[in-house]
């Protein structure tokens, strides 16, 4: 619903003026002055869509840092207080954005929150991709009790097939029993590498392609020739990238939300998303990477070894508990009897 509105308002705004006669800023506004008093109207909607947009960040922003806080990911000392409200987070937030309000301009930020957005949205699409493809990746469609009895039940079964009497050796049994095995196999460790391998290599061809893609469609009509090597070896890599990742076995792992057309969407996602990226201005990407260094020195030496996952003790598999055959009691038990030697010294005595 909200594309469809920012779709339906930029054509009545495509309509009413050419694109490059619009101004950067109040636009709507703008357009509207050629009705007497829309112009207020839309000012009025506009101030109070920003009011209740900063208010809903500022809310719904400090309960994830306190989250964070409570997960142990950040410091619990300065952003907790004893009565477990989120008015120091409120606090802190505050303090940061008036910081970073005074030292940038308006369209500094903007072009961080975008970098930052579409960063958070590929990092999103790659771990959609990473975890079709791995091993031991559980459901979140049963609760936590029946997904452990259907792996355990899973696990039993696995282990108590017996080999057939009269197996058919035919080749055309043969074929398709290996078919289904491929195509209904779960996915294990090496598969699982090799996923991750290709989805690195996909993202950086995607990159590289996704950099030199605006100087290869100026160079292209000229016939340059490095602008059709450098597409062709990025397209090449892409593709294999692709085939190879498409080729390793999935987990049957099922969730409320499922991603359609997968891996095609996430895919497209991620190569949108570095497009966009690489039409910012450079000084972006340094304030962005200033702000994510800061981030990872927090987590390596405070948050890494504080989490709660990090202090949640390991659980046991259910191999751990299931004993393969009954233990010899009589063994461990068994009171040596004393031999006829040895009852005749003790009589000697």
């Amino acid at each position: 619903m909200v594309t469809v509105i920012y779709c339906g308002l930029a054509t009545v705004f495509t309509l009413i003026a050419p694109y490059n006669q619009l101004g950067d800023l109040a636009t709507l506004a703008t357009i509207f002055q050629v009705i007497p008093g829309a112009e207020y109207v839309a000012a009025v909607g506009a101030i109070s869509a920003t009011v209740s947009g900063m208010l809903s960040c500022l809310i719904a922003g400090s309960r994830v840092s306190f989250n964070m806080a409570d997960d142990g990911l950040l410091f619990k000392c300065c952003i907790i207080d004893p009565s477990r409200t989120i008015n120091n987070v409120i606090l802190a937030r505050g303090f940061i954005s008036g910081c970073l309000a005074a030292l940038f301009t308006t369209e500094h930020l903007i072009q961080v929150l975008s970098i930052g957005t579409l960063f958070a949205y590929t990092m999103v699409a790659i771990s959609v991709l990473l975890v079709r493809y791995q091993p031991g990746v559980e459901g979140a469609v049963y609760s936590g009790k029946e997904a452990k009895l259907e792996r355990t039940n899973k696990w039993l079964q696995s282990i108590s097939k017996e080999p057939e009497m009269f197996p058919d050796t035919s080749l055309e049994k043969r074929k398709s029993d290996s078919k289904e095995r491929d195509m209904w196999k779960e996915p294990n460790r090496i598969s699982g590498y090799k996923a991750s391998c290709a989805v690195f290599l996909l993202v950086i061809s995607l990159s590289c392609l996704a950099v030199i893609l605006p100087s290869v469609v100026n160079e292209i009509p000229n016939g340059v020739g490095w602008a059709f090597l450098s597409g062709g070896v990025s397209g090449i890599f892409t593709l294999a990238s692709l085939v190879f990742l498409t080729r390793q076995s999935r987990n049957s792992a099922e969730f409320p939300v499922m991603v359609p057309c997968f891996p095609w969407l996430p895919i497209v996602t991620i190569f949108i998303n570095i497009l966009l990226i690489t039409e910012l201005n450079y000084l972006t990407f340094v304030r962005i990477g200033v702000w994510l260094v800061l981030e990872l020195l927090i987590y390596a030496f405070y948050g890494y070894r504080r989490s709660n996952e990090a202090l949640k003790p390991k659980q046991s598999p259910e191999r751990d508990f299931i004993m393969y055959e009954n233990p010899d009691v009589d063994a461990h038990f068994k009171k040596i009897q004393p031999t006829l030697k040895h009852n005749q010294d003790i009589g000697e005595n």
